[in-house]
């Protein structure tokens, strides 16, 4: 009466941290996010100049988070604070060389 079914992979193999699942393709996260006050942005750069600004959801910058340039390549952690922003949709852009990256971050109250 009872059959067998094959196995669903529904769950990947990525190591899960605070800040989430990261894979290979990610340069930038955020955490908490969603976030009411103060999140850490965590990102890797390649060295060179590296920029992230933070995008509100019309699409235009709102202001420059971090803006530098690295003699090699690291992991850098910035924490940046969203009080008093209004609740919505924003974005951290992420740039490094040739590779960008869009980040959405989630204000709430």
């Amino acid at each position: 009466m009872l059959r067998t079914f094959p196995q669903l992979n529904i769950t990947s193999d990525t190591q899960c941290t605070p800040q989430g699942p990261r894979n290979e393709n990610s340069f930038v996260n955020n955490y908490p996010n969603p976030v009411s006050g103060e999140t850490i942005i965590e990102f890797i750069t390649a060295g060179g100049h590296t920029l992230l600004q933070l995008v509100g959801p019309n699409g235009r910058m709102i202001s420059t988070i971090h803006e530098r340039t690295y003699d090699r390549p690291s992991t850098i952690k910035v924490k940046y604070n969203l009080t008093g922003m209004q609740p919505g949709m924003y974005y951290i852009h992420y740039q490094n060389g040739t590779k960008t990256q869009m980040k959405p971050v989630i204000k709430i109250n």
